[in-house]
């Protein structure tokens, strides 16, 4: 009968690992590579399913092998409690962009769902989660965002840790120096309203690196930085939040004097682009081939017009109007149905706006 002796071997508990760990690293006895292999070990157990009991410290040893980094520490912690305590407010996380100003820089906005700080670190991929549902972004390198219409996105906001950590990505070299790759992270509606609120980012702190920023080390308003971006509005229209009185205001202001323009020149242009696709179909009937090269340039160039007054008017919230507008004596238009129309035909809306249910009378 063969007898199987199980053999027992205690492992220190990884919190008492840790404990240890840093104890030799504060007396600088131990070689650094003894050290660093130390860390390595630490790190594995994390990612083999142990825990230190606390997870901000097993995202920062599992995600990234960081260890007895206070201030990283601290700054994740800071994070966690922010989301925590805004649930049901907006957060804004702002990738890259120009000192400057607000060119080049990639914003993504949403609203905190309940319990957002709870299992959203990833020990392995070493991303930071927050459970809102979707999220909007907008911008991209060399663009202004302010120009740019908001991308509905069908799912929970994802902040790489290494942006928000300041230390090298997959992609990047040991030396994480580059501004642009840098992301800073506004938390509740305090901090969202002053940042959109800003006219311009120039010496401001959070320009040039990644972190979370207060509220409280954000410039004053006055009348010299001032100046609201329409584009919060019909982000905070899109997730179904309420729009600030003041930002309300300055919206209708705007609108009221682009509205005109921008739906009289797109009427205009629509009215050429038919015609001129009438005379293409025309020329082809009679002629058996292609319209001539002329009227084929002059449909392309207000098909063109066209796409390009529907991406403004989609940016500044035309679509969200309920009031009929009136072009001329006697020609009214619903202004919301007639761009969503439009949009339609022409193939211009939000990008990821098929995959909404809120946008499900668009047709697509």
């Amino acid at each position: 009968m063969v007898k199987y002796v199980v053999v027992f071997t205690f492992i220190m508990d990884l919190s008492e690992s840790v404990s240890a760990a840093m104890q030799q690293q504060q007396a600088a006895n131990v070689a650094q590579t003894e050290l660093s292999d130390k860390v390595k070990g630490l790190q594995a157990r994390v990612l083999r399913g142990e825990s230190t009991g606390d997870a901000v410290q097993d995202f920062l040893l599992g995600g990234y092998g960081i260890f007895g980094d206070e201030a990283r520490f601290e700054l994740l912690q800071q994070f966690q409690e922010a989301i925590g305590s805004h649930q049901g407010e907006p957060i804004l996380v702002r990738h890259g962009g120009y000192v400057t100003d607000k060119k080049g820089a990639k914003e993504e906005i949403a609203i905190i769902g309940e319990n957002a700080n709870e299992n959203n670190l990833d020990n392995h991929g070493g991303s930071i989660y927050v459970q809102t549902g979707m999220h909007l972004d907008r911008g991209h390198s060399q663009i202004n965002p302010r120009k740019d219409v908001w991308h509905v996105r069908n799912s929970n906001l994802m902040i790489p840790g290494y942006k928000l950590l300041g230390v090298p990505g997959p992609e990047e070299s040991d030396t994480f120096t580059i501004p642009s790759r840098y992301t800073a992270v506004f938390v509740g509606k305090d901090a969202v309203e002053r940042y959109f609120s800003l006219k311009e980012i120039v010496n401001q702190q959070w320009a040039t690196k990644g972190e979370l920023v207060d509220v409280k080390d954000m410039p004053t308003l006055d009348r010299s930085n001032t100046d609201l971006d329409r584009g919060y509005v019909v982000a905070l229209a899109l997730l179904d939040q309420v729009v600030p009185k003041a930002f309300a205001q300055e919206h209708d202001r705007r609108i009221e004097s682009d509205r005109k323009s921008l739906l009289e020149n797109l009427y205009r242009h629509v009215a050429l682009y038919e015609h001129f696709n009438i005379v293409v179909r025309s020329q082809c009937r009679s002629h058996r081939r292609g319209g001539s090269s002329e009227s084929m340039k002059k449909k392309g160039e207000y098909e063109n017009k066209v796409k390009h007054g529907l991406k403004e008017a989609i940016r500044i919230g035309l679509f969200m109007d309920s009031e009929p507008f009136e072009l001329r004596p006697g020609v009214k238009i619903h202004t919301g149905n007639y761009i969503k129309g439009l949009g339609k035909e022409f193939h211009v809306y939000f990008a990821g706006a098929e995959m909404d249910p809120r946008f499900a009378s668009w047709g697509f």
